[in-house]
């Protein structure tokens, strides 16, 4: 195990800002369970981020592109994907608002939303929304 030190690590990374900043997100994504690149040989993440980066096994860009990823909270689609995928909405949107037409019955599987609606209007003794009278509810 050899002592590994910042002037290393310097040397692949030019600047100590974005060193500290490099590591130390290393470190992290692999106490978040990133599998090392590196054998551990017994050492802390910090240090084990370090060698990485000694060892050009790691680069800035990489882990600035896996900090864009997890901060985003949409993800980029090509435009074919995209198309695709506006597509499927506007069908799922068509189908679904055929299959609801009485949103009352919305909860219903298909099967049972006819009956449920027969059912409702032979009810003689079943209010309507617009057949109660507000002097009439209880508080």
């Amino acid at each position: 195990m050899a002592r590994i030190t910042v002037e290393d690590c310097i040397q692949k990374i030019n600047n100590r800002f974005e060193l500290i900043l490099t590591a130390s997100q290393r470190s992290r994504n692999i106490s978040r369970g990133d599998k090392p690149i590196i054998p551990r040989d017994n050492d802390k993440n910090t240090v084990l981020a370090l060698r990485e980066i000694a060892e050009e096994k790691i680069t800035k860009n990489e882990i600035e592109e896996q900090i864009i990823k997890m901060m985003q909270k949409t993800r980029t689609l090509d435009e074919h994907s995209e198309e695709d995928f506006i597509e499927a909405i506007e069908n799922s949107t068509a189908q679904t608002y055929n299959e609801n037409k009485d949103p009352a019955n919305s909860f219903l599987p298909a099967s049972k939303k006819d009956n449920f609606s027969a059912n409702m209007e032979n009810q003689p003794n079943m209010p309507k929304f617009q057949d109660v009278n507000p002097d009439e509810i209880e508080n």
